[in-house]
């Protein structure tokens, strides 16, 4: 089994009985990991049109095809043996936050008032003026500067802010 497998199969728990049969996927997310999963098995002779990701995923489903992707590309397939690390913390152990999922884990620590729209107009203010302390320096930021957050840093944010909250 690849690693790239492997990542999504521990994030969606029904893929690996998709992928034997057991049962059919009943959504287009589902179906869509699928046949990613279908192609990483058989990169030679399976074709997996990239269009399908734009069309079907969003948000988190989104971004864990694109960390698998990186995954096996990086890791399984061998086309990237020359020490590459385009996008070298995608691929850690270590969870990474977009805004949404920044936002949630913020409210589930308590920070209520962190909606996902604040998040973002937090994180541009951030981008603006560093010190900006409302919301955790971002650990980096996309081609299209779009920022993220290590699951370790969010964490510490809410340890050094929790008695804000009282």
């Amino acid at each position: 089994m690849s690693q790239a497998e492997d990542y999504l199969y521990k994030k969606y728990n029904n893929l690996e009985n998709h992928i034997q049969g057991v049962t059919q996927p009943s959504t287009v997310i589902e179906q869509t990991l699928v046949d990613l999963i279908s192609f990483f098995k058989s990169p030679d002779t399976q074709i997996f049109n990239l269009n399908n990701l734009y069309l079907s995923l969003k948000n988190e489903d989104l971004f864990n095809a694109i960390n698998a992707i990186t995954i096996f590309f990086m890791k399984d397939s061998g086309n990237m043996t020359d020490g590459t690390n385009v996008i070298p913390d995608l691929i850690k152990e270590e969870k990474i936050f977009y805004s949404t999922m920044l936002s949630k884990f913020l409210i589930e620590h308590g920070f209520e008032s962190y909606s996902p729209q604040k998040v973002v107009v937090y994180a541009k203010r951030k981008m603006d003026k560093p010190s900006f302390n409302k919301i955790p320096q971002p650990d980096f930021y996309d081609v299209a500067n779009k920022p993220y957050w290590f699951e370790s840093t969010a964490a510490k944010f809410v340890e050094e802010n929790k008695d804000k909250l009282k």
